[in-house]
């Protein structure tokens, strides 16, 4: 039997046994499966042990089906008998020839990068391609570059011979971060695959001033019994592409870090006063695409001191010429002479909710304490010009 490559071909004509009985009882055994296809009874696979009769083969209904590889050659082998006990038994093999059809060529959808700045004529990489019909005398393939998506066509240029792409112009990462290129594939014989090819542009760090350190952080003191939250300055780390932030192991326990907001978060109570920590923040900068950009990495340090707070408790009413109040090193009290002047930039109080009426009415207390503190008649209030405010 002779076919074409992937092909489906009848047995019918080629395998005969005479007997002077019915075709119907001439029945073969296949003894040896086929390799690179299927032997098929009406539609249903032969294995090995399977029979069928010379009717079936002369009906037309025993069929084989190629695989379509480029194995161009088959066979199965075969006992024949005629049903009647004691009768000699045939065996043979049935060959199959298979010709060859010429297949399109193989390539893979591929994702290089390249740097920007590059030189002219720069590597990109190499597209990846193969024949199936290889090794075909003759049968080589040949590359060629049909379109360039985020760009022009002369942005790149591809080796007909080797797939090898350069870049053909100097990229900018900030203009364009990507490229898609459609690439031609081609055997001797005409037969082509069109694969896709996207090249991704790398930031340059060294041309990028954002990634140089900003305003950095200041240095943070706030009450360990209040929740306190800060947010890293706007230009800090500048740069607008994606980034990752990593502390190196230096964050404490008691503080947060929101990275998709760039906050950290302090819950009241949670430290306590004198805990301090000298905290490394280090940006890590990515692509498009997100990979680390070379270079693109920026770090900060900065110190957190949890302090006790300003408690109108702390306060001794039997001392009118004098303010008390807890110093950041410890549990003393510090006084502030008559006269010596409190400056205090900001104030901020921090309250939550009472669940009980017992926490409102020490909310209440307290807050009378403030008050009460605010109107001391020993209290001067002005402002940094020395006017009176109070």
């Amino acid at each position: 039997m002779t076919l074409a490559e992937g092909g489906t071909a009848a047995v019918t004509g080629l395998l005969e046994a005479e007997d002077d009985g019915p075709t119907t009882a001439i029945e073969y055994t296949l003894t040896a499966d086929v390799g690179n296809g299927e032997l098929m009874l009406s539609g249903a696979t032969l294995s090995a042990g399977d029979t069928f009769t010379q009717a079936d083969i002369d009906a037309g209904n025993i069929e084989y089906v190629h695989d379509g590889s480029n194995n161009l050659s088959d066979s199965f082998g075969f006992t024949v008998n005629d049903g009647v006990v004691g009768n000699a038994v045939d065996s043979g093999t049935f060959l199959i020839t298979v010709t060859n059809v010429n297949d399109d060529p193989v390539a893979e959808y591929e994702v290089f990068y390249i740097q920007e700045n590059n030189s002219l004529g720069a590597a990109v990489d190499t597209v990846t391609a193969s024949d199936p019909d290889d090794p075909n005398p003759g049968d080589t393939i040949t590359f060629t570059l049909e379109t360039v998506i985020g760009g022009s066509s002369t942005d790149f240029a591809i080796d007909g011979a080797t797939g090898a792409i350069t870049a053909e112009t100097v990229l900018d990462y900030e203009s364009q971060d990507s490229y898609t290129l459609q690439v031609r594939v081609t055997d001797s014989q005409g037969a082509f695959t069109d694969t896709w090819v996207v090249i991704n542009v790398t930031n340059d760090a060294a041309d990028d001033a954002s990634y140089v350190l900003g305003t950095p952080i200041p240095d943070q003191s706030f009450s360990a019994a209040d929740t306190f939250v800060f947010v890293i300055p706007a230009d800090t780390f500048a740069d607008t592409a994606p980034v990752t932030y990593d502390f190196n192991g230096t964050l404490p326990g008691w503080l947060n870090f929101n990275a998709s907001t760039e906050t950290f978060f302090y819950i009241g109570g949670s430290g306590t006063a004198g805990d301090a920590a000298t905290i490394e923040i280090t940006a890590t900068f990515y692509d498009s695409n997100m990979n680390p950009i070379p270079g693109g990495t920026t770090t900060d340090t900065f110190d957190v001191d949890l302090i006790a707070s300003l408690d109108a408790d702390a306060i001794d009413p039997s001392m009118a010429d004098a303010l008390y109040y807890l110093e950041q090193e410890g549990d003393d009290a510090a006084v502030v002479e008559e006269g010596a002047g409190l400056e205090v930039q900001e104030m901020m109080v921090a309250m939550s909710v009472p669940e009980t009426e017992s926490e409102a009415a020490q909310m209440d207390t307290e807050l009378a304490d403030l008050i009460a503190l605010l109107d001391n008649p020993e209290l001067t209030v002005t402002d940094r010009g020395g006017e009176n405010l109070a």
